[in-house]
């Protein structure tokens, strides 16, 4: 055999395979397609999804978070000051069955009388400290005040064991940490 030969019958088989691959391809989709059955869940396991989401007005912000298997909505009052995070419990589909709160005006400093300005979003973290059924939520939430800089970080105290039962929970969020992201302190120029 010559090369010329050798390659067009390698070729030949090459381009025969692909052939038939995609053929088979093409029937079992006709196949699926006229009996109406789609291949089994197994064939294509699902994937997690986890996502977040907030948006805030003149007095209000919102933002969501995962709690376990549901989903917490974090809502703070400007005008008081007062954060709260609502859970809707996967056994009690459509009602809130727990709710965690805190203030968060003396945490971040707000001055009294003085507007604040905040703004909000969710994290996750994974807690590894503690009992599993009294292991903060893996979500975070995190609060600060434009005007002065201050941040801080809170969790959700989840109790896994609760919340299997359908059973309401409400207490304080945890505060985790605190911070401040600018530095007011302005050097005063010498008198000339």
């Amino acid at each position: 055999m010559t090369r010329k030969w050798r390659w067009r019958r390698m070729h030949s088989t090459v381009l025969s395979g692909l052939a038939v691959g995609i053929g088979m391809g093409v029937m079992l989709l006709a196949g699926m397609w006229l009996t109406g059955r789609t291949p089994p869940s197994h064939a294509f396991p699902p994937i997690p999804l986890h996502a977040s989401g907030s948006s805030s007005g003149q007095t209000l912000a919102m933002a969501t978070g995962m709690i376990d298997e549901s989903e917490g909505l974090f809502v703070l009052d400007f005008l008081t000051g007062n954060l709260n995070c609502f859970i809707i419990n996967w056994r009690q589909p459509n009602k809130f069955t727990a709710r965690f709160a805190t203030n968060v005006v003396q945490v971040l400093g707000v001055e009294q009388g003085k507007k604040p300005d905040y703004v909000m979003v969710t994290g996750t973290m994974d807690f590894r400290q503690g009992a599993a059924f009294t292991r903060p939520a893996g979500s975070i939430v995190y609060v600060a005040d434009a005007n002065t800089g201050n941040f801080a970080a809170w969790a959700i105290p989840w109790n896994r064991q609760l919340a299997n039962t359908g059973a309401s929970q409400q207490g304080p969020l945890v505060l985790l940490d605190i911070g401040k992201a600018r530095n007011l302190e302005i050097e005063q120029a010498a008198p000339k």
